[in-house]
């Protein structure tokens, strides 16, 4: 990788921690979610997990935004091809958040700078490296679930379902025939 993770936003919203160890696991839909699918009713798909916040970062505005659960605002809606983390007592089975069984892959709309995504409907892992073959993505990094850190590792395999974040030099839509073709 080019630099180091210390420049990675980070989320500076999450509630004092107390004694419970927590988990925070980096997701990104697998499938389509069924229409106006929101932070809320993820976290109660989750239930059994004690999980109590849905966080997701605003490339747009360079903050992160965090949905605590039973709480009346940020109350945001899941996106396909956009990463999330969740917080949890528990390691989270996420094949409990609800998606529909659509398989086409998309193009992602990347914004200058950080962007946290995830790419669906992978039947085999990629390699971060792909990205990083990218003319505008200068870093790939994905979530320690134990440090909370971002990890730049230089190699890491991508699969269906999770979140990490890339770093982009410009604006530009991330397709498919791109990501699928690298082999």
């Amino acid at each position: 990788c080019k630099e180091s993770s210390k420049d990675i936003p980070v989320n500076n919203t999450v509630l004092d921690y107390g004694m419970v160890n927590w988990y925070f696991t980096a997701f990104s839909l697998i499938g389509t979610p069924p229409e106006n699918l929101k932070a809320e009713e993820v976290i109660n798909s989750l239930q059994n997990y004690k999980c109590d916040q849905l966080i997701r970062y605003n490339s747009g505005t360079g903050l992160w935004v965090t949905y605590v659960k039973d709480k009346p605002f940020n109350n945001f809606y899941l996106k396909l091809g956009e990463g999330y983390i969740v917080r949890c007592e528990m390691n989270p089975n996420l094949s409990l958040v609800p998606y529909t069984g659509d398989d086409k892959p998309i193009s992602i709309q990347l914004m200058n700078g950080w962007n946290v995504i995830g790419i669906p409907f992978l039947k085999k892992p990629i390699s971060s490296s792909v990205l990083l073959d990218h003319e505008k993505i200068d870093a790939v990094a994905r979530l320690n679930p134990f440090t909370q850190e971002w990890i730049m590792d230089g190699n890491f395999q991508i699969y269906s379902g999770m979140a990490f974040a890339v770093r982009t030099t410009g604006s530009f839509t991330l397709s498919p025939e791109y990501y699928l073709h690298q082999d």
